[in-house]
């Protein structure tokens, strides 16, 4: 089974848990096309990214001028599927926060994408963010490609006017990282939506596979993981509301340490403890 993942910048220092992701989905067999927007310039620090930038087909690789011919081959070859696809990125940017312009872009990404889907006989396309990769997935099934899902990330995605609901509505399932992010893709859903709405945690199985001496160091049945790519002022002020709820955990369960990890904490792979 061939499925292709689509990301607006990859790889990314502060996206390693879509990389860990992938690769976990083709160590169970699954063949992964890496699709993105953007990323293919820019030093990257870690070998492992280093081999999935080369594994990366790039949308805007080749300037605007490339996505002409495929939005004319995708408007010769099925012309009803492109003006509804067409009148979608109309819906899409009278819902959102941002220009025409933008959905007619995103219109033609998806156009060139489908060309790329259909030549390597993928049946499943996955968005990371339900931002602008997951308009162009969306607008990809428009068009007559395969299905498509998305994972919200949040807390972007829940702030903005971004269309969740009709994401949602014509995805064929959406992940939320949390319990909490799921509340959130209900309120910005309809009620029939809902079970296609799944949690699925951004896992720590790599740190604590190959450091067992750190994983015991720090096992608690309460663990709170963090991919953050910003500065130190910036971790401060979540830390802090971090601090008083495990403060009030550990009143009540008597859980006494909290462990911070952040994998890409500026720049740097980093853990931080404090009693309690």
């Amino acid at each position: 089974m061939k499925i292709a993942y689509l990301v607006n910048q990859y790889p990314k220092v502060s996206h390693s848990f879509i990389r860990r992701e992938i690769l976990a989905l083709e160590r169970l067999g699954l063949e992964v096309q890496r699709l993105a927007l953007r990323g293919w310039e820019g030093p990257l620090p870690d070998e492992e990214d280093r081999r999935e930038r080369e594994q990366t087909r790039y949308v805007l690789r080749g300037g605007p001028l490339a996505l002409v011919v495929p939005t004319l081959l995708a408007l010769l070859r099925a012309p009803a599927c492109f003006f509804t696809a067409l009148r979608l990125s109309l819906k899409m940017a009278r819902e959102s926060d941002r220009a025409l312009a933008y959905y007619l872009i995103y219109l033609a990404e998806a156009c060139s994408i489908l060309a790329w889907l259909r030549a390597s006989g993928t049946c499943q396309i996955h968005a990371h963010f339900g931002t602008n990769s997951t308009d162009v997935a969306m607008l990809v099934n428009a068009l007559g490609g395969p299905p498509y899902s998305f994972t919200v990330h949040g807390p972007e995605e829940f702030l903005r006017p971004i269309g969740l609901r009709e994401k949602i509505r014509r995805s064929a399932f959406v992940v939320a990282i949390s319990s909490f992010g799921r509340s959130q893709l209900c309120l910005w859903s309809q009620y029939g939506d809902w079970p296609k709405i799944r949690i699925v945690h951004c896992g720590l199985e790599v740190i604590l596979r190959i450091c067992p001496k750190f994983a015991r160091s720090c096992a608690t049945p309460y663990l709170y993981r963090a991919d953050i790519d910003t500065g130190a002022d910036q971790v401060a002020a979540w830390t802090q509301d971090i601090l008083v709820a495990v403060e009030a955990l550990r009143q009540r369960t008597g859980v006494g340490r909290v462990c911070l990890l952040g994998f890409r904490l500026v720049g740097r792979q980093n853990s931080y403890s404090w009693p309690i």
